[in-house]
């Protein structure tokens, strides 16, 4: 089903994108007046570490086990209760507060406490539910929401290749104007390291019975990172959401008549393919360039 969703935040000042295509993308993009926009749900895009999140937690159990300790050593130097050992904590009240005796030192309260902090993340399987929860909140953050893959250049010979059929297909440029979503495509960022899901700091908050995870700042960091790998492409990304495709592969966005200006044809596409690109896009796209004839 096409979507009518319009993204209404601006990420970019450029006036055009491409998008490379096979023949029979290329020719349906025209044909329907649309373009297919694929689920964010991991698994559904061509890097496999695209938002791959359960393995990105940025501390191991034992430095989250240390961390929950020191905070139960300086709340109760502070003469309070440790949220964590209150009903609202993730680890519940079973977590026993480390004895205070005259003399006794920080590092001394935080080795007792390690102990049964040990025992309650690790042993009753505490950490691997939390991430696990953690995780699939987020995934259910992303589950109705799409993404639609542009480039900045129609003249890429990798892009061709992989994209579009080793030049069988075609790129097609769509242009940024006021008010529709090609506006909204945010540049991917090309590193080795994919984002950390979360801070100890955030985690550490969970655990109390915080805010915990910010999963608005975490979604904006890996909807728009990708692999130094895919750097060769240029990507830009836009992002819709569509509640009414949730659980659903692919969604449809429409383009107007005005948004396709050019069409350029693969140097290997055959003639019968070119000539159909060429009758149907002129027919429903009047003013577009055709390159490649």
């Amino acid at each position: 089903m096409k979507s009518n969703n319009v993204s209404k935040k601006r990420f970019n000042n450029r006036t055009h994108f491409f998008r490379y295509l096979g023949f029979e993308g290329a020719l349906a993009t025209i044909q329907t007046s649309s373009v297919r926009l694929t689920s964010v749900f991991p698994g559904n895009l061509n890097d496999p570490n695209d938002l791959n999140f359960l393995k990105k937690v940025p501390f191991t159990s034992h430095e989250l086990q240390l961390a929950v300790a020191y905070e139960i050593a300086f709340s109760l130097l502070d003469g309070r209760i440790p949220s964590i050992m209150q009903k609202s904590g993730r680890l519940g009240p079973s977590v026993k507060p480390p004895k205070i005796r005259k003399g006794t030192t920080l590092e001394e309260m935080v080795n007792e406490s390690m102990s049964d902090i040990k025992f309650n993340i690790e042993h009753k399987g505490h950490y691997d539910k939390l991430t696990s929860k953690t995780n699939q909140e987020f995934i259910d953050f992303f589950e109705d929401h799409f993404l639609l893959c542009l480039t900045t250049s129609a003249q890429n010979s990798r892009m061709w290749e992989r994209y579009a059929d080793d030049y069988q297909g075609a790129v097609i440029r769509f242009e940024c104007l006021r008010g529709n979503s090609f506006l909204a495509a945010q540049k991917v960022n090309y590193s080795d390291t994919p984002p950390t899901f979360g801070t100890r700091e955030e985690w550490l908050s969970l655990i109390q019975g915080g805010t915990g995870i910010d999963h608005r700042r975490l979604y904006q960091k890996y909807i728009t990172w990708k692999g130094r790998e895919w750097e060769y492409e240029d990507e830009w990304r836009i992002i819709l959401p569509s509640e009414k495709d949730k659980g659903k592969v692919y969604t449809y966005y429409n383009v107007a008549h005005d948004e396709i200006s050019e069409i350029y044809l693969g140097k290997n596409m055959i003639k019968s393919n070119k000539e159909m690109i060429c009758s149907t896009a002129i027919r429903l796209f009047p003013k577009v360039k055709i390159v490649g004839l």
